[in-house]
């Protein structure tokens, strides 16, 4: 009987979540000066709206929607990957010192590169990306020892990274 409710409790969440989803997403597209709705919705499906309203969905809102969907998404899988690794509920990534590495990069390089040298909505969050990737590597290396990894290793180390580059 509780394996039963358990299946049924899961799957109602699923439902329950994925209703959710969809409400924030409909409630996403439709911020803006000029909402949205269902008619005008089914029109743009079919082609048939105003040119306009088109290119206000698929030009401009449905991107956002899109894109701030997969970046909480990819967040996330982040952190279910580093509660799962570290097997610490409370481990995010300013815990292990990735917040400390990007930011340390990103620094770097608005202190000491001049203004206009490489244009910086590209090199922002590719050092970002270099700062943390590096962080994390070297503190998964630290954390091994005779060929064995240690959660608790790993945070400890995590923590001392993330204070010594702050």
């Amino acid at each position: 009987m509780t394996e039963t409710l358990r299946r049924h409790r899961g799957a109602a969440m699923i439902a329950l979540l994925a209703l959710a989803a969809a409400l924030a997403l409909w409630a996403d597209i439709n911020a803006g000066y000029r909402s949205i709705s269902l008619d005008e919705l089914g029109q743009i499906a079919r082609g048939t709206a105003p040119a306009s309203l088109a290119y206000t969905l698929v030009e401009l809102r449905l991107p956002r929607v899109l894109t701030a969907l997969l970046v909480g998404a990819g967040l996330s899988l982040a952190g279910c990957l580093l509660q799962g690794v570290s097997r610490n509920d409370m481990a995010d990534p300013g815990v292990l010192g990735i917040n400390a590495g990007a930011g340390l990069l990103v620094a770097a390089f608005i202190v000491f590169v001049p203004a206009g040298l490489v244009p910086s909505t590209v090199a922002l969050p590719l050092l970002a990306f270099a700062g943390s990737a590096a962080v994390a590597f070297a503190g998964w290396r630290l954390s091994v020892v005779r060929g064995a990894s240690s959660p608790r290793r790993l945070l400890l180390i995590g923590v001392a990274l993330a204070t010594g580059l702050s």
